[in-house]
């Protein structure tokens, strides 16, 4: 019997840099031998509108009347829907790639009608996520952006609703279907990972990077691009929150609310293990408050800590989880957890024969 291909819903606003992302997943199979095909809805979309002589134009699409937008959309779904099955059957990953909602002239647009998704059956949902601020820098770029008075708060806002609508989407099954949100500058394994090698381990790398000098960050790097033998790792250092000043005092309180969202409860919502390399001992009130949000979601908690821990630090990680220093966690990673995740995979792929 043939192997059906896993099919993924995925989704991100406009400017996140999904279609990049994806591009280079499709790489990665490439050089892998897995077959993969993406449908980009909005270029079928362009392309049905103007096979039945429908002008529509990227810088003013959203202005069509909306019955028209949903019977393109439709058409799309409908088309995509018609051979899905056998894309199943020839291929080891099908994505749809698509939005979820605009902001256009202040007011939410819909992107479609969810009735699709149910039709459909995903097997995961992604949601790919970047810096408002660079999202922002990308859309006034672009003629259909530059007159929608667009703030960083706003695509902020804009890419939590379109996170939320993402997340909405898994429960609306019989089964709670699989779902993940991927920083666009996270690597294409991330994903690659998450769809043929599920047993790894999904890992916040909880990384006190405060006061670190150019040298005492490239530990961090390195230690992290170790990490990625084994484990999925979800890295907050792949959103820059410093790449641009903010404009106004909204922008910056914007930022900072939906940095301290995305990282305690997006990542580390998504993550079984919370692991913290402290290179030196700097007070850093995101690791304190990450480290308490992965307690109370029963995540496994170790800190690689230069001293002796003290009683809060005890307190909030086990003792037995805290290592003076990195050779000891490594070796700890070598002997105890690879076993466990090599089990996990025999169990997987047992189960997929």
């Amino acid at each position: 019997m043939n192997k059906r291909g896993k099919l993924i819903w995925a989704t991100g606003i406009s400017g996140c840099g999904r279609k990049e992302y994806l591009d280079k997943l499709k790489k990665l199979c490439g050089k892998q031998n897995k077959k993969i095909k993406i449908y980009n809805v909005g270029d079928i979309m362009f392309e049905i509108a103007k096979n039945n002589s429908i002008h529509i134009t990227h810088e003013k699409v959203l202005d069509t009347p909306q019955p028209t937008l949903n019977a393109l959309r439709a058409a799309v779904f409908e088309r995509i829907l018609g051979q899905i099955n056998q894309d199943l059957e020839k291929n080891d990953i099908v994505i749809i790639n698509v939005h979820t909602v605009f902001f256009w002239k202040d007011y939410w647009l819909s992107a479609y009608n969810v009735q699709y998704i149910r039709k459909f059956n995903p097997d995961m949902f992604i949601n790919f996520i970047d810096s408002a601020d660079k999202i922002l820098e990308r859309l006034q770029r672009k003629g259909q952006w530059k007159n929608q008075g667009l703030t960083e708060q706003i695509v902020w806002l804009w890419q939590n609703m379109e996170y939320n609508n993402t997340e909405n989407y898994k429960y609306i099954f019989d089964e709670i279907k699989s779902f993940h949100t991927i920083p666009k500058d996270q690597p294409e394994e991330t994903l690659y990972y998450l769809i043929f090698e599920p047993w790894r381990p999904i890992v916040y790398a909880q990384m006190p990077i405060s006061h670190l000098d150019e040298q005492e960050l490239e530990k961090v790097h390195e230690f992290i691009r170790w990490l990625w033998k084994y484990f999925i790792i979800i890295d907050p250092l792949t959103i820059d929150i410093k790449y641009s000043k903010a404009e106004n005092e909204a922008d910056m309180r914007a930022r900072n609310n939906q940095t301290v969202i995305r990282d305690r409860y997006w990542h580390i919502g998504q993550c079984e293990l919370c692991i913290a390399y402290f290179v030196k001992i700097v007070f850093t009130a995101g690791v304190v408050d990450e480290t308490r949000e992965a307690i109370d979601t029963n995540k496994d908690i170790y800190w690689i800590f230069p001293k002796d821990p003290g009683p809060f630090e005890k307190y909030l990680v086990d003792p037995k989880k805290i290592y003076r220093d990195l050779d000891a966690f490594k070796k700890h990673v070598e002997d105890v957890m690879v076993p466990e995740i090599e089990k996990r995979k025999e169990k997987y792929l047992n189960k997929e024969k």
